[in-house]
């Protein structure tokens, strides 16, 4: 998807993903997927920041 982290401060993560062929719907429109996998993966490198140690954690799996 072309995720790409700009700057990571103490407080705060920012990146970017560009609109293109990959990334748009049918009709030429940012695709809602795409734009929340934007959002979760920078919750989740935002909330593993917040760690203080990183802990073996087990493994959940959709089925």
């Amino acid at each position: 998807m072309g995720i790409e982290f700009t700057e990571i401060g103490p407080d705060f993560i920012q990146a970017k993903m560009p609109v293109n062929e990959h990334t748009v719907q049918p009709f030429r429109i940012l695709h809602g997927g795409a734009s929340a996998a934007l959002a979760e993966t920078l919750g989740s490198v935002a909330s593993l920041m917040c760690l203080d140690d990183l802990l073996p954690t087990p493994a959940l799996a959709w089925n």
